[in-house]
């Protein structure tokens, strides 16, 4: 999921290999406003490089990746109906490019469009078969109610193979954050699951499984104080 991808240093690559990578004989127009945007991006003026960058997708629209540097530039500023917008024209000239749909369906989570999130989630774990998208999906059915949905995707998460490393973070009652394994998170969604179907022993048991996993998962806890109360 734009796994922590550095945005600042994918648009710095962008900016130090130059746009046009081929042969194709660049105007003055179009070198005077790819200057103006090396220049801003050296500085920092995120407005003047956006205003550069529209300037050379008109002189360029055939170069692909001044759209993509476009989509980036709007996901760090979490312009994300911008981000939607772009990626669409990005995915009319390239269905596969992963970034792009997975900016497209953190735009639509974060602006609370969850059914467009979902859908483009699904497109991107179709072509990825990553547990991280899988992971995003999951979440997303529970919190639209599609609890059978969500079932089925935890229950894939749980047999799949998964690096030891692989850690999500919650933030706590203390405001602090607590890094626990994806399988302890997953097993804690089983879990609540299982409570919105009334099933309070098979929700302990996964919310039990969570702690086996991360003994100080404070969510899990939680969650098995509630079972009890």
């Amino acid at each position: 999921m734009i796994k922590k991808v550095f945005l600042g240093v994918v648009l710095s690559m962008l900016v130090t290999m130059g746009f046009s990578q081929g042969n194709i004989k660049q105007s003055e127009a179009y070198k005077l406003q790819q200057q103006v945007y090396n220049t801003a991006m050296r500085y920092n003026d995120v407005n003047v490089a956006k205003d550069a960058l529209f300037k050379l997708v008109t002189l360029d629209p055939q170069d692909a990746s001044l759209l993509d540097s476009l989509a980036y530039m709007y996901y760090d500023a979490q312009r994300f109906a911008s981000v939607i917008l772009v990626s669409n024209d990005i995915l009319a000239r390239n269905p596969n490019h992963l970034a792009a749909i997975e900016m497209s369906a953190i735009s639509f989570e974060r602006l609370g469009i969850n059914e467009r999130a979902l859908e483009k989630y699904e497109t991107l774990y179709l072509k990825n078969n990553d547990v991280t998208t899988l992971y995003k999906i999951a979440y997303l059915q529970y919190d639209m109610k599609r609890f059978n949905e969500s079932a089925t995707s935890a229950d894939i998460l749980l047999k799949a193979q998964v690096k030891d490393d692989m850690k999500i973070i919650y933030n706590t009652a203390a405001k602090t954050q607590q890094e626990v394994p994806i399988k302890a998170s997953v097993h804690n969604l089983r879990g609540l699951i299982e409570l919105e179907k009334g099933n309070k022993k098979e929700a302990k048991v996964h919310f039990e499984n969570a702690l086996k996993l991360a003994p100080e998962f404070e969510l899990a806890k939680e969650n098995i104080k509630k079972i009890q109360s």
